[in-house]
């Protein structure tokens, strides 16, 4: 039987045992969010996704640091009767030495739950902001987007991309926050850097038309030349028009632009992306 189950971790929704560990993480690096020993659990039941204080791993964690001193105790017993033959000898240094290692590995464990926990805080804010934006265009109610700006925004600013884009989206239209296009510019770049094809899109979209910063349609084309090569279809339609417009000299200086941005920037597989209704 797990350990897991030798603790009681209840489902706040529908009051149900029967949960696992949630294990759904980004690519964000931020740390330390959620305190020691607290993770993420999916109730089997009711599917719901929530924080909760993972005993088991205190549990294991008390566990090996019993075992430790069972050790430790155990060696002390052999050293004290061994026979004075033996071709080596545990020092007291060597043993001080095994317990330093021991502790090192048990706070890099601490410390890689800790990012695990801040990946999955970002993940849990950018659905709860997603979740308030299709309430509000199913039910027709405008008065969740508010909230739902400020979950992304939370999301956002831990790194998650996707909050990224979505948030440089409802500036850009004005939806659950001001219409500002310097802050929709400003979040489609970041997005952008972190290899966002959409987001990338929308940055070279707005800079030929000079929408939240100056025209510039060398880097119009390179964004959009970055953003087809990545999948983007709508990207390529944009790159064609913007070329239209460029002499061979500036098409050439894009087409470099393009390539030293293509090796800076990380590669993400593209996952399928659908605005909610109404953005």
């Amino acid at each position: 039987m797990l350990v897991a189950s030798m603790v009681t971790v209840k489902c706040p929704q529908c009051g149900s045992s029967n949960i696992r560990r949630s294990h759904r993480k980004t690519s964000d690096p931020s740390r330390k969010s959620l305190p020691f020993f607290t993770r993420f659990f999916r109730c089997r039941d009711c599917r719901a996704r929530f924080p909760a204080r993972d005993l088991s791993t205190l549990y294991s964690w008390g566990l090996g640091a019993f075992a430790l001193l069972v050790m430790s105790a155990a060696l002390a017993v052999v050293m004290r009767y061994q026979p004075a033959t033996l071709e080596y000898d545990i020092t007291g240094q060597a043993r001080n030495e095994m317990i330093a290692e021991a502790k090192a590995d048990t706070e890099a464990e601490a410390e890689a739950d800790a990012e695990a926990g801040m990946l999955d805080h970002a993940e849990h804010n950018y659905r709860k902001g997603i979740e308030l934006l299709r309430r509000s265009t199913y039910r027709e109610d405008s008065s969740t987007l508010p909230d739902a700006a400020k979950w992304l925004r939370q999301a956002a600013d831990e790194g998650h991309v996707r909050a990224q884009l979505m948030l440089g989206i409802l500036h850009e239209n004005g939806s659950g926050v001001i219409q500002d296009y310097e802050q929709a510019l400003e979040w489609y770049r970041r997005a952008a850097v972190q290899g966002e094809a959409v987001a990338m899109y929308r940055v070279g979209s707005m800079l030929s038309k000079g929408i939240g910063a100056d025209k510039d349609l060398i880097k119009a084309y390179a964004w959009c030349n970055i953003a087809a090569a990545r999948g983007h279809q709508d990207a390529v339609i944009d790159r064609h028009r913007i070329a239209k417009l460029l002499s061979t000299e500036e098409i050439k200086e894009a087409q470099q632009q393009s390539r030293s941005f293509d090796q800076e920037l990380p590669y993400r597989v593209a996952a399928p992306f659908t605005l909610p209704a109404g953005l």
